[in-house]
């Protein structure tokens, strides 16, 4: 943010961290603080980034978008290109989710965006009642992995489109799995597993 005065830079510095700091307990007032650092610092793309996460933890798709877009231009990182992906599925439009499944960027990511990807993929696939194409592109070796922060939604994620697809036996066994791994009960695996 050198590019900014002293004072403005603090005052986008103070809502950044506010933005970070409420985003999971108090989604609405983040985004609020993404507004205000984005219009105190629009032209820093670190600033966008924040301001378009918290955007999309406040379900507020269209800005995350704009803001996400805004950030990719100014950066070129293409980290964000999941959530960027998800916020299309968010105004209704699953359809662009996967083809930018399809983009050049998505090759660039770590294994982390690489799986976040696929979930939004499947889940566009999903909004598209392509429940079997869900599953396929769910199906990876990547499954069996029990360390990774994004195992337990992968397992949950390949359940749920198993049961979209009618096969209540796997989903069941795949909700099980993502139970076992899901130690910071990110999902409601435990409950699916209650319920069927």
């Amino acid at each position: 943010m050198s590019s900014l005065s002293k004072e403005n830079a603090e005052r986008a510095a103070q809502h950044l961290l506010a933005a970070a700091f409420f985003v999971d307990t108090d989604p609405r007032r983040a985004h609020l603080h993404g507004v205000a650092a984005s219009a105190r610092a629009g032209r820093v793309g670190r600033v966008r980034e924040v301001a378009g996460y918290a955007a999309y933890h406040a379900r507020e798709f269209e800005i995350a978008i704009r803001e996400l877009r805004a950030a990719n231009r100014i950066t070129g990182d293409g980290s964000m290109w999941p959530v960027l992906a998800d916020s299309e599925r968010g105004i209704g439009r699953p359809q662009k989710a996967i083809e930018m499944a399809k983009d050049p960027q998505v090759k660039l990511l770590d294994i982390d965006g690489q799986i976040e990807m696929k979930i939004v993929v499947a889940g566009a696939r999903r909004d598209l009642k392509q429940t079997e194409a869900a599953v396929a592109t769910l199906k990876c070796a990547e499954l069996e992995n029990e360390t990774a922060s994004w195992a337990p939604r992968l397992r949950y994620a390949y359940a749920d489109a198993l049961e979209a697809n009618g096969d209540h036996k796997n989903a069941q066994k795949w909700f099980v799995k993502s139970a076992e791994i899901d130690i910071n009960q990110e999902t409601d695996a435990n409950e699916r597993i209650k319920s069927n």
